[in-house]
């Protein structure tokens, strides 16, 4: 679970639009898969920690789509469910979709040059699908593959983000260890230059002896 969250937030990050799926023929009218549809929500796990909601955006007999949001209910991604009749049921194919607002170009970019965050984000919406006419919980280990497939495909983005931190981390160490030096170099430097004006000697050496008088008497016989 934990996996599917961290990829969801990093393929959140650079999504675009993507081509929809086949589809599955169900055995239910376009206006039975409808009424279905919009009573399930998308299980916010797979888009990320920022993912705090879904809401549909539209829905009618021939698609439903949901908009997964964050916490100011700004849309990060759509998933589509696009119905056609077919024979005695219906037709039901996926779709990704950028989202409505600020971030509809990024992600549309970050989708056309991920192929397999698509697919991953795709096969969460078929999960979606099949669970919902089948009436069971959504099986997180349907889209097993599809989500070790992106992780192979995001592992040198995040290891490229961790040599990043780490440079960063180094770079600002460096930095505040020059920074402590320095501070210290100015501290003895601003001592030295008050000792100067009051006359005083420097703490290093101490005061000549003569100030303290000879450490003899001149009465003494040896």
């Amino acid at each position: 679970m934990m996996m599917a969250r961290k990829l969801g937030l990093l393929a959140l990050a650079t999504l675009a639009l993507a081509g929809c799926s086949k589809g599955t023929h169900y055995p239910v009218t376009p206006a039975q898969a409808h009424q279905m549809l919009v009573k399930r929500d998308l299980p916010l796990m797979m888009f990320g920690a920022e993912a705090t909601g879904t809401r549909l955006v539209a829905a009618s007999n021939s698609q439903v789509v949901w908009a997964v949001t964050d916490a100011n209910d700004t849309e990060m991604l759509r998933l589509a469910a696009n119905i056609a009749p077919e024979a005695d049921g219906s037709r039901i194919s996926t779709e990704v979709l950028p989202p409505a607002g600020r971030r509809h170009d990024k992600v549309e970019q970050g989708l056309a040059e991920n192929e397999a965050i698509a697919d991953l984000y795709r096969a969460v919406g078929e999960e979606q699908v099949a669970s919902t006419m089948a009436d069971r919980k959504f099986r997180y280990d349907a889209i097993n593959s599809a989500m070790i497939k992106a992780a192979f495909a995001t592992l040198p983005k995040l290891q490229q983000q961790a040599m990043e931190q780490a440079s960063e981390a180094q770079r600002a160490r460096r930095e505040a260890e020059t920074n402590a030096r320095s501070g210290y170099a100015s501290g003895d430097d601003w001592n030295a230059r008050r000792r100067e004006r009051a006359g005083e000697p420097d703490p290093t050496f101490g005061k000549p002896m003569d100030d303290h008088g000879s450490s003899t008497s001149d009465d003494e016989d040896y």
